[in-house]
């Protein structure tokens, strides 16, 4: 006979003679995503990595179990001035976002003042869990 498993240890069994056609399950198998890779069903394989083939006879008992291939989500990174997209990314989950350069402000600061500007939320190793935007801001700071 010939067993198929799922990751979750769900099994198709199915009893035949030897010399039998072996015919996969109709239904294909899935796997949610998370927040770091997104799976498409690959094949089905035995323990020594050989997949199942249509035409395949069954010449001894056999287990085969659900094989994915997996791939890291891509997210959007969005830099953003005055609400206007100013830089954007598409990174793969965990990359480290490089912040652009941080624009001159459109004015200058008042009499004994200069501007602190910086990305919001943004720091120096930041990386990719999920779509973000970076708003721009900057703050009139009184000189020392």
């Amino acid at each position: 006979g010939s067993v198929y498993v799922d990751e979750d240890g769900v099994a198709w069994q199915g009893e035949a003679d030897y010399g039998t056609l072996l015919v996969a399950p109709s239904e294909i198998p899935s796997k949610p995503m998370t927040a770091s890779q997104e799976f498409a069903f690959d094949a089905w394989r035995t323990a020594d990595g050989v997949a199942w083939q249509q035409g395949d006879t069954l010449v001894a008992d056999v287990v085969y179990q659900v094989n994915f291939t997996a791939t890291y989500r891509q997210y959007t990174v969005t830099f953003s001035v005055g609400g206007h997209e100013y830089a954007s990314y598409r990174l793969h989950y965990g990359d480290t976002v490089q912040a652009p350069e941080l624009p001159e402000p459109d004015e200058e600061p008042a009499e004994g003042y200069h501007w602190e500007c910086k990305w919001v939320g943004w720091s120096q190793g930041y990386r990719v869990t999920r779509d973000i935007t970076f708003v721009y801001l900057c703050e009139e700071v009184e000189d020392e």
